[in-house]
């Protein structure tokens, strides 16, 4: 733990669309901050013991949207500090959200421009394997599109502090969101 930082005692919650940053930095914050990371997906994907794509494609969308509604509400019950990276539609469940996110509770919008991310998810290996298709028979720009401008209320509503990451590396973002945090 770095001897500059004081002992920090607040959940930090990351949310923006799929691309954005949220797992790498969110690793970074939890480290400089010396408390626990979770990836919500990472989450749901161990106790189902298949991919999202697998859950999706078997299950259907809501059971996995119920899933993530099941995760999301512990990791917002809890009473230790954590930082946690939130599926893109985590979002979608706001009166979770509006019922259990405390005072406390830090809300960290990671957003990029429909290119970044579009560029993003093209370079990113686990995209075929493991994500699947949101809004089938759009292109990967206009699916991220029309989820950006569904969502964008809901990411306002929620977020603390909001960040860019188009033109920044994820040092730089960690650095920003602890300054931002007064660490």
């Amino acid at each position: 733990m770095n001897p500059n930082i004081k002992k920090f005692n607040k959940k930090i919650f990351l949310i923006g669309l799929r691309a954005t940053g949220k797992t790498s930095v969110g690793k970074l914050i939890a480290e400089s901050l010396s408390i626990p990371f979770y990836d919500l997906d990472d989450c749901i994907v161990q106790k189902a013991d298949k991919s999202i794509k697998d859950i999706v494609s078997e299950w259907g969308w809501s059971k996995f949207r119920e899933l993530e509604q099941k995760e999301l509400s512990y990791f917002l019950s809890i009473e230790k500090p954590v930082v946690v990276a939130c599926g893109g539609g985590a979002v979608l469940h706001i009166d979770i959200w509006r019922s259990k996110k405390t005072e406390d509770d830090i809300v960290i919008w990671l957003d990029a421009s429909i290119d970044e991310m579009a560029k993003r998810i093209l370079e990113d290996s686990k995209t075929d394997q493991q994500r699947p298709t949101l809004i089938n028979g759009l292109g990967l720009k206009e699916e991220i599109k029309k989820l950006k401008e569904q969502r964008l209320s809901l990411y306002e509503e929620l977020a603390d502090i909001t960040i860019n990451t188009d033109l920044l590396d994820l040092e730089t973002v960690k650095k920003e969101i602890l300054k931002r945090i007064n660490i």
